[in-house]
């Protein structure tokens, strides 16, 4: 593959070493067989993906931004936890009797401060 900013110099190129490359090939090994080339050098048909960096770059951070999202709405949907008093009493036509409350502990304990 000959990769350069021009499509045309790109073809050219490739289509010299197709020319060229055979014969240094056999000079090189001193060899009798005969070296030929497999695939022979073609023009480019259209536009390659490179070139078109910055939309595949916003396509590909839209993408993502939407399957982050539809994962994490599928997390939020699928979660059944009860988290407070607001989802026992929307949810449930049972009374609620009282509730723990959440005390903040220490983080120094008893037993370290000797």
């Amino acid at each position: 593959k000959v990769k350069t900013p021009y499509s045309d110099a790109s073809y050219h190129i490739a289509e010299k070493v197709e020319e060229l490359v055979p014969s240094f090939i056999e000079g090189v090994t001193q060899t009798s067989k005969t070296v030929h080339v497999a695939d022979m050098a073609k023009p480019p048909v259209g536009l390659s993906n490179s070139d078109n960096m910055a939309r595949n770059t916003a396509i590909g951070f839209m993408l993502g931004a939407l399957l982050a999202f539809l994962v994490l709405f599928l997390i939020e949907v699928f979660d059944v936890r009860i988290m407070s008093e607001e989802d026992i009493v929307d949810n449930y036509t049972t009374p609620l009797l009282g509730t723990i409350p959440l005390f903040q502990s220490d983080n120094r304990s008893k037993r370290g401060n000797r």
